[in-house]
């Protein structure tokens, strides 16, 4: 049977039993447009991922313009606020001076003649440093000593029996203080003074005086063999002796009486440092080592009188220990702070920054109470070491509120 439905002219389509044209290389054309569908998905897909994982990112990093706001806006304000106190106030000077001895003394030896023998240094003599007492030999000069004992009188004569006055009371008090006693009259030169003199000799290693013709044969002290010294025991701050050779003069700059602090003042610190004031020493040791010692304000000199080493010619502060310094701190540098204001007891103060005045001339604080600010007027008395005392003319304030000093 012969089909007669007409067939249009156009694209001709193969017999579905009858096999497509083969492309070169033996593949199918039906194959690769399957295979150009499939990477055309891959890649849709892909494409759709990204989207996805960027829009997931923008929504978790990127900052709203409400967040930008709120993280650059300004702080609060912030009140600073500082405690009400009650204590002592006191306003203090700090200065820088040195330890010395209270006084300074320049031993001169008198004339020492010795037959047959030059008066020269013999044996060492004592060592910058060294401490000197009654009875110590100050020097050895052509074989015979020469000691020191405690007196202000000078030694302006030789002694022997009979003799009386100032100088034969300071050497019997100083025999006395040695252990060797004399029985004769006050002040008087007598056998038992020149008993005392012959054993104070022996006893010290050398042989006593000996007599010298006119005075009867008796015992005589040579005037150069004992020197008076105001104030003992004393440090040898500096000699001019030197073994083998004659004596200068001075022969020995002694330093005695209790150490102190000598501290230079400026003229306008003059004005404000009062004797009887407190201070607080602080001792540099040469270690660099500092001690912490409590003094007084025991004078003020404004000539600028000596006082050891270290003292200088301007006006200058003595501040006495409480307790004595030892010797080897002579010399030392020293920090001394000095009380010029304080108030008798304990009162109520706020810091300077806490006051204020208004404009009627009022002069208040600000106190902060459960969050409230509270004016309080105030009567302010003089600054002092940053703190200043006030007393409240109205409402409350006590040792331990907040007060505002600043925002």
């Amino acid at each position: 049977m012969v089909d007669d439905t007409p067939v249009e002219p156009g694209i001709p389509v193969p017999d579905a039993g009858v096999p497509g044209p083969a492309l070169p290389g033996g593949r199918r054309q039906l194959g690769s447009r399957a295979g150009s569908g499939r990477r055309f998905w891959l890649a849709l897909a892909a494409a759709g991922a990204l989207l996805v994982a960027g829009a997931y990112w923008a929504g978790t990093h990127a900052t709203s313009p409400a967040a930008i706001e709120n993280r650059y806006k300004p702080a609060p304000r912030t009140v600073l606020t500082a405690t009400v106190v009650l204590r002592r106030l006191s306003q203090a000077l700090t200065v820088r001076g040195v330890i010395a001895a209270a006084s300074v003394h320049r031993v001169v030896f008198g004339s020492v003649n010795v037959p047959g023998a030059q008066p020269i240094v013999t044996a060492r003599p004592p060592r910058a440093g060294s401490v000197v007492a009654g009875g110590s030999v100050l020097a050895q000069v052509a074989g015979r000593p020469i000691f020191g004992m405690p007196g202000v009188t000078p030694m302006y004569r030789d002694l022997t029996i009979g003799d009386q006055g100032p100088d034969v009371a300071q050497l019997r008090e100083g025999l006395a203080a040695l252990g060797f006693p004399a029985g004769d009259s006050p002040g008087v030169f007598g056998r038992s003074t020149m008993a005392a003199v012959r054993a104070f000799y022996r006893n010290s290693g050398y042989a006593p005086p000996a007599s010298t013709s006119g005075k009867g044969g008796t015992l005589v002290v040579p005037q150069a063999e004992i020197v008076f010294i105001p104030r003992l025991p004393a440090e040898v701050q500096s000699t001019t002796l030197a073994l083998g050779q004659p004596v200068g003069d001075p022969a020995l700059t002694l330093a005695s009486g209790q150490l102190r602090a000598v501290v230079p003042l400026t003229a306008a610190q003059v004005g404000l440092v009062r004797p009887g004031r407190p201070a607080v020493l602080y001792i540099i040791s040469r270690g660099g080592k500092v001690r912490r010692v409590a003094a007084k304000v025991k004078a003020i000199r404004r000539a600028g009188r000596a006082a050891g080493k270290g003292a200088g010619a301007g006006p200058q502060a003595v501040l006495a220990p409480r307790r004595p310094l030892r010797w080897s701190l002579m010399g030392h540098h020293v920090s001394a702070r000095i009380v010029i204001a304080a108030t008798r007891g304990p009162v109520l103060a706020v810091p300077v920054a806490a006051l204020y005045t208004t404009a009627g001339g009022q002069t208040m604080v600000t106190t902060i109470a459960h969050g409230k600010r509270i004016n309080v007027p105030v009567r302010a008395g003089a600054e002092t070491g940053g703190y200043v005392p006030v007393q409240p003319l109205r409402g409350r304030l006590a040792a331990g509120d907040r007060v505002v000093v600043g925002q």
